[in-house]
């Protein structure tokens, strides 16, 4: 018997319902909206206890399952060199003229958050770290620049851009140990998939 009414099954659900009603306090301050959330979260709590239970079996993962993995799939665990970097977009070429002129290393994040168009100004401008195959070609540029230095003015179809590199992260290769959390996760994924699809074809 699964026993869905025990009180204990609904510890988990019950605490992340008062967690969540803490950190939003005017949303969840009436009865309605308390206990539609509670709703929600006690089911799916239940409905995971459940496949967790009666569905799935164990998941584990041998160690020469993944050492196996990691040697066939080398690839997947090498990072390309990475850059960290500021930007200030702004909409007119002659603004980005000026500030051009006046941005330095030690206020670029000052700038950033005064001037920049973009979402990222807040936080000085900063992106990344990002590799050249997740950036635009635009940002090309900043893979060779050194830290601290200070592009010239790049357009773009979103205005006009000053970019500065603070970090480059060099090319690396994940290893065995660094890289089993990943790997053991997909594994798992993977087994709890198929026993669930063996379940919906019994």
């Amino acid at each position: 018997n699964f026993g869905s009414d025990d009180p204990a099954r609904f510890t988990k659900c019950l605490g992340m319902v008062n967690d969540i009603a803490n950190e939003n306090p005017d949303f969840f301050s009436t009865r309605k909206n308390r206990e539609r959330l509670k709703n929600k979260l006690c089911e799916q709590s239940i409905v995971e206890q459940y496949l967790d239970e009666r569905v799935f079996g164990p998941t584990q993962v041998s160690t020469s399952e993944l050492a196996s993995y990691y040697r066939t799939h080398e690839k997947e665990f090498k990072k390309p060199l990475r850059v960290t970097l500021r930007q200030i977009v702004v909409a007119t070429e002659a603004e980005a003229q000026g500030l051009g002129k006046e941005v330095k290393s030690s206020n670029f994040a000052e700038l950033a958050r005064k001037h920049s168009i973009t979402p990222e100004a807040q936080k000085g401008g900063l992106l990344g770290p990002f590799s050249k195959e997740q950036l635009p070609t635009l940002f090309d540029i900043v893979f060779s620049m050194h830290v601290g230095e200070i592009s010239g003015v790049i357009k773009s179809e979103f205005g006009y851009h000053i970019i500065m590199p603070i970090e480059r992260h060099p090319a690396t290769t994940l290893s065995f140990a660094e890289a089993s959390p990943q790997i053991r996760a997909e594994f798992q994924r993977t087994k709890r998939l198929d026993q669930y699809q063996k379940w919906l074809n019994l």
